[in-house]
């Protein structure tokens, strides 16, 4: 039963993604209750995504160090910098802008490699994006964003490092921990069981996320259309720039590091965000979940149109 359940959930994930997201909308009180867990369920799935890593698949990868090392420098420092030119140049206001280029400066959420594998693009590929990304992500994104480009986050570079470095260092540590104590074959074993649970607790984030956003629509409707809007469109844009780049790869390489770079973790971002950051940073963090979780419905047949025609 429990085995059936968690097959079932793994095969849906993305359709109760978004389920979850609609739910919260529709249901306040109840994204009212989970909002306060927000911080500790990203951190579970990021802690389960990375129990999940299997790091001969990393290694693996060395034998190609030129096409990891430059899909890194794409999602890490190269859409980053073309958001904020983008951005720059539409004169944008400066709080949209400012979760635009985080988006951008972000490794990809933690359900990159799995939504991959159901889009028939590189899971392979994919995970390693997510793993060595999501590493370097606490030291380049704070420099970048706001060091760099002068961003303000309500934290300066060395608070912000330091956050995301406590959070991913304490997962992706007790993860590797974690696979030593249960052991590959075990997990081998019950990968579905996990891959089930990450759902569930992806919908729980979901369903967290939405507290405050209803209201939001209710009051700012011109506003909270303008954010969807841009989130759509950053999501979109991304992947096609970052495709556009790989593109004489292969149409599969190419399009697996344009997802990864289109959709950056919002998740681990907002977890970290301090109280007194600018309101529609965080608005923009939950209305960017949108395309990241209807995207992968929307835009399967045309991958898969793509793919047919390498």
């Amino acid at each position: 039963m429990i085995d059936s359940i968690a097959y079932f959930l793994a095969r849906n994930g993305t359709r109760f993604m978004a389920l979850g997201l609609f739910v919260g909308l529709a249901v306040p009180p109840l994204s009212a209750k989970l909002g306060p867990m927000l911080p500790m369920v990203v951190w579970v799935v990021l802690y389960l995504s990375m129990l999940r890593v299997n790091w001969g698949d990393i290694i693996a990868w060395r034998k190609r160090p030129l096409i990891v090392a430059s899909g890194m420098a794409f999602i890490l420092l190269v859409s980053p910098l073309l958001m904020w030119l983008v951005l720059t140049l539409t004169g944008a206001d400066k709080p949209l802008a400012t979760g635009l280029v985080m988006m951008a400066a972000s490794a990809p959420y933690t359900a990159v490699a799995a939504v991959a594998a159901i889009l028939q693009l590189d899971a392979a590929l994919a995970l390693v994006l997510l793993v060595l990304t999501t590493l370097l992500m606490p030291f380049v994104l704070p420099v970048l964003v706001v060091d760099g480009l002068g961003f303000d986050v309500a934290l300066n570079s060395i608070s912000l490092m330091q956050r995301l470095g406590t959070v991913v260092g304490i997962a992706v540590t007790l993860a590797v921990v974690s696979r030593h104590l249960i052991g590959k074959q075990r997990l081998a074993r019950n990968a579905h069981r996990l891959d089930g649970l990450v759902v569930i607790m992806i919908v729980g984030f979901a369903l967290a996320l939405m507290d405050g956003v209803t209201a939001a629509f209710v009051d700012q409707p011109a506003r909270v259309g303008l954010i969807v809007g841009a989130a759509f469109t950053a999501n979109a844009g991304l992947q096609c720039a970052a495709a556009l780049a790989f593109w004489r790869f292969g149409r599969k390489l190419a399009l697996t590091i344009g997802y990864a770079a289109g959709n950056g973790n919002l998740a681990i971002i907002l977890a970290v965000l301090p109280d007194n950051a600018h309101p529609d940073i965080a608005l923009y963090f939950a209305l960017g979940q949108f395309p990241m979780f209807l995207f992968p419905m929307l835009s399967r047949p045309l991958f898969l149109w793509l793919l047919r025609k390498e």
